[in-house]
């Protein structure tokens, strides 16, 4: 049975063949990282059948906002991004070895053994000004300044960007529903 997750005005149906968490909706950040002043990334996805991929996926939706957008808006994306990830991943560890969060202890386990882990980053552009907000040097720099701050913390991860659109263009272990 396939599982769907409400993100802001975005829906993420989940294959079966996958584990996911809400990490920044779950009891254990809630209780632990998040009151210790960590950011958390909004969603976990664990490849259970291979258990080889965990997609770690941020999400910002830019599609309702009341005025034009400034472009330093996104200047400082990168740097949230990451700070959510490296939070994310010093949680899991913590839930790793705690046996007071069970199942997600072993979800913790099996997310951080994973051979591939994948931060995705997935915007949704204003719609109306979607070329103003998001052109391609923007998002293609968006993406690069991502994956330089990755690589100067020692973190690992493949980095990718994705919007609804593309999503749902590729085989990935999830589709989009934009909700209105």
């Amino acid at each position: 049975m396939s599982q769907t997750i409400q993100e802001r005005n975005i829906l993420f149906h989940f294959d079966p063949s996958v584990q996911v968490m809400k990490y920044d909706d779950s009891r254990f950040y809630i209780n632990g990282p998040k009151r210790q002043g960590r950011k958390g990334v909004d969603f976990i996805c664990l490849c259970s059948t291979t258990n080889s991929n965990t997609f770690y996926i941020e999400v910002k939706d830019f599609r309702i906002i009341t005025s034009k957008p400034k472009s330093a808006n996104l200047q400082d994306i990168h740097l949230t991004v990451v700070k959510k990830y490296e939070d994310t991943l010093h949680g899991l560890s913590s839930l790793s070895v705690s046996s007071q969060f069970a199942p997600d202890d072993d979800f913790a386990r099996n997310a951080l053994s994973a051979t591939d882990k994948i931060l995705v980053l997935h915007l949704e552009p204003h719609v109306q000004i979607s070329t103003y907000m998001f052109p391609v040097t923007v998002v293609a720099q968006i993406l690069q300044q991502t994956k330089n701050l990755i690589a100067q913390k020692n973190l690992v991860a493949e980095v990718r960007y994705l919007n609804a659109a593309i999503t749902n263009r590729l085989q990935l272990h999830w589709t989009v529903t934009l909700l209105p």
